[in-house]
């Protein structure tokens, strides 16, 4: 089979986890037809040593038109090697029109000087980069930053701290909120996606050279134990003391001594300081991708507090993708293939443009981009609007059961009716040490959960997964917005898990999953003052999925599951009363009795946003 250049480029950073355990290739740019190891017609200069405000040098690497000028600059900054990185359209392609190109290793990566340390330092290196560039005689003193993924988060922080001669930005399929969209989502711990890129980090910086230091004993236990167990990690306990990860990644222990929405998080959110960011946004997420609320809710940062100059040059775009299809020609995502016209080269193509109208003036047609553009699933269409989420209709799913809704052999309903019959509590038995596993969704770790599309049945077999179910639908409904579930629930335990998964059943069985969240239970009121359960209270749990927009066809049916594990995505909750989840060892586990409850005065519900 022929493999084009963005599966090759791909399956270079996934092969640079060491042993029989690699786990994750994470995407730092838009693959094109050509990388910077490729030709460029012009002058190029090498790494570069820049200096920073603390006198640490970055090492860049610089392409720009042979010609003698001044241009403006397209700024890439990546955790992943600058050698492998590109414009969307081509490094060659983006200097044949008229632009300087600049890639850099960030801080304490590949050939930079310094120690890395996500996140933290990218607002400073960012602007200290671009003030840099914009001071350089080949320069016109305009500068646009752009990239995915982490180097998606380097040009979110670069804008907030405002450097003058930035001027436009596209970041793609990046978070917003690092607390929620990268880390925590509403309080449980991603797993499986900060376990992998972990993973990939230290793995990189052995090949680097980064870590030529490091104690010899963390690099075998890594090496030999942890890269070659992944799944045996990921249920270590402490898990915040996996062993080798203190020498050779000590930001894991900063993370989990960051527990709670705190300073550390504030600081980096950048929807808490988009008031701050005067900039054209250019941003596209997918619908299966890890990082799809970022998109989401920056959008809706950007329309509530941002500069108008913001607002009146803001497009969104979300397509069906995973984040490693994203920027490739692929148009298969799990199981489902949705068609050539969802690939999303269609965003790589727009890059360029994007940049000559707002750097060079030009009239591209960057300025008739629809505000908001996404991919109805089911219908397999784009449509365009101008805001996010679409208008809609909020419409409830009542959830009831007679003799019980464990497992899809059960009889849990999904009705629209109002009216209370059967039983009034579902229940079912949480044991953190056979948890539910993952299957598919937006997970970051595709040797152990193969994220997209999945059939969602074997999960359905097991008696701790509640499973409700509408009749045939005898019309479509079509869904886009950010689907709800109001749950009633109690627990045996001070603190534990409830998760939640939409899904489309089709005719023949095959149970789609389209969207799914999470709550920790301690967090249901406030991320930043987190309070432990009174065991056997019912409590209302406002379970927010992620976005979506899907259509269940004809003779479809609407399900949802309710659970309280979805492992390795998330991390298991102990159902112990711990200050820190991330210290429980084995002797704190403990198994806890869920209760799920649909009477007349809670009843337990599913809300869609439905759209015509």
């Amino acid at each position: 089979m022929h493999l084009d250049s963005h599966t090759r480029l791909r399956r270079r950073r996934l092969l640079l986890l060491l042993g029989a355990g690699a786990t994750t290739g994470i995407a730092g740019c838009f693959e094109s037809e050509e990388t910077s190891e490729g030709p460029v017609d012009g002058r190029t200069e090498s790494n570069v040593m820049i200096e920073m405000r603390d006198g640490v040098e970055l090492a860049t690497d610089i392409y720009r038109p042979a010609a003698d000028g001044e241009y403006p600059a397209l700024l890439m900054r990546t955790p992943y090697n600058k050698a492998e990185e590109s414009i969307p359209a081509g490094t060659d392609i983006a200097v044949e029109n008229g632009y300087a190109v600049v890639l850099q290793d960030v801080r304490g990566r590949f050939d930079s000087d310094g120690t890395f340390d996500p996140f933290v330092f990218e607002a400073e290196d960012g602007y200290d980069t671009i003030e840099w560039i914009a001071d350089r005689s080949w320069s016109d003193g305009q500068v646009g930053m752009l990239g995915s993924s982490y180097v998606g988060m380097t040009t979110w922080q670069a804008a907030l701290a405002d450097p003058p001669a930035l001027e436009a930005i596209a970041p793609m399929i990046t978070p917003s909120d690092y607390y929620e969209h990268i880390k925590y989502p509403s309080g449980a711990f991603e797993l499986a996606s900060a376990f992998g890129w972990t993973m990939q980090v230290i793995s990189q910086g052995m090949e680097g050279g980064q870590l030529e230091d490091a104690d010899p004993e963390a690099i075998e236990t890594f090496t030999e134990e942890v890269a070659a167990n992944p799944m045996e990690y990921m249920r270590y306990r402490p898990l915040e003391e996996i062993p080798s990860f203190d020498e050779l990644a000590p930001y894991w222990h900063d993370w989990h001594q960051h527990s709670t929405y705190d300073e550390f998080w504030a600081e980096l959110d950048v929807t808490k300081g988009i008031d701050g960011v005067d900039l054209p946004v250019l941003h596209a997420g997918g619908w299966y991708d890890i990082f799809l609320t970022g998109h989401t809710e920056v959008y809706r940062s950007i329309q509530d507090d941002g500069s108008e100059r913001m607002r009146e040059n803001h497009h969104m775009i979300i397509g069906p993708w995973d984040h490693l299809t994203f920027g490739t020609s692929e148009t298969t995502v799990g199981d489902r293939d949705f068609g050539d016209q969802s690939a999303s080269t269609m965003v790589s193509e727009r890059i360029l443009p994007w940049f000559d109208h707002h750097l060079k003036g030009e009239e591209t047609g960057a300025t008739r981009y629809p505000d908001v553009e996404y991919f109805q699933m089911g219908d397999d269409e784009w449509r365009e609007d101008t805001r996010w989420p679409p208008d809609h209709e909020p419409t409830t799913y009542f959830l009831t059961s007679d003799d019980g809704a464990n497992s899809r052999h059960g009889d849990g309903k999904l009705t629209e009716s109002s009216v209370k019959s059967g039983s009034t509590v579902d229940s079912y038995e949480y044991d953190p040490t056979d948890p539910v596993p993952s299957v598919g969704g937006p997970v970051l770790n595709p040797a152990v959960v193969p994220p997209g599309v999945r059939d969602q049945s074997t999960v359905e077999e097991r008696a701790d997964v509640l499973v409700y179910t509408s009749e045939a639908l005898p019309e479509p409904v079509s869904v886009a917005g950010q689907p709800s579930v109001a749950l009633f629930a109690s627990s045996s335990a001070p603190d534990t898990d409830f998760t939640a998964k939409l899904v489309d059943v089709e005719p023949d069985g095959y149970a789609a999953n389209i969207t799914e969240g999470v709550v920790r239970a301690r967090y249901r009121e406030s991320l930043e003052d987190p309070s432990f359960m009174t065991p056997g209270t019912v409590y209302e749990f406002d379970l927010d999925l992620w976005p979506t927009a899907h259509t269940f066809a004809q003779g479809h049916r609407i399900r949802l599951e309710l659970s309280s594990s979805n492992f390795p995505r998330f991390d298991r909750n102990p159902n112990a009363e711990i200050d820190e989840i991330s210290k429980a060892t084995e002797d704190d586990v403990q198994s806890a009795t869920q209760q799920v409850l649909h009477d007349e005065d809670r009843r337990s519900r599913l809300t869609l946003p439905v759209v015509d």
